[in-house]
C-alpha cells in the first residue's frame, strides 16, 4: 500500500464515522418532535382537561413514521 491508499483509507473511515453521528443526531432530533411541548404543557396544568396543545401531542407516533418512512425513501437514491 502507498501513502495515498492509506490517507484514503484512513479519510473515509473518518468520514463514515462523522456522517453516521450526524445520521443520530438527526434521528433523535426527530424522535423528540412534539415530546418536549406535550410534557411541558402538562406540568402547568395539574387536573383540568387537556387542551388543544395536548392533545396535539398524540400525532408523535404518526408524525415519527411518516418520517420514518421518508428517510428509508430519501436512502433508496
Amino acid at each position: 500500500m502507498n501513502v495515498n491508499q492509506v490517507i484514503n483509507m484512513v479519510m473515509r473511515q473518518v468520514m463514515r464515522r462523522v456522517v453516521n453521528k450526524g445520521i443520530g443526531v438527526g434521528m433523535n432530533s426527530l424522535s423528540r418532535i412534539g415530546g418536549d411541548k406535550s410534557k411541558q404543557s402538562k406540568a402547568g396544568q395539574g387536573d383540568t382537561p387537556p387542551s388543544a396543545p395536548q392533545v396535539q401531542g398524540g400525532n408523535t407516533g404518526k408524525r415519527m413514521r411518516q418520517s420514518t418512512r421518508l428517510m428509508r425513501r430519501i436512502g433508496r437514491f
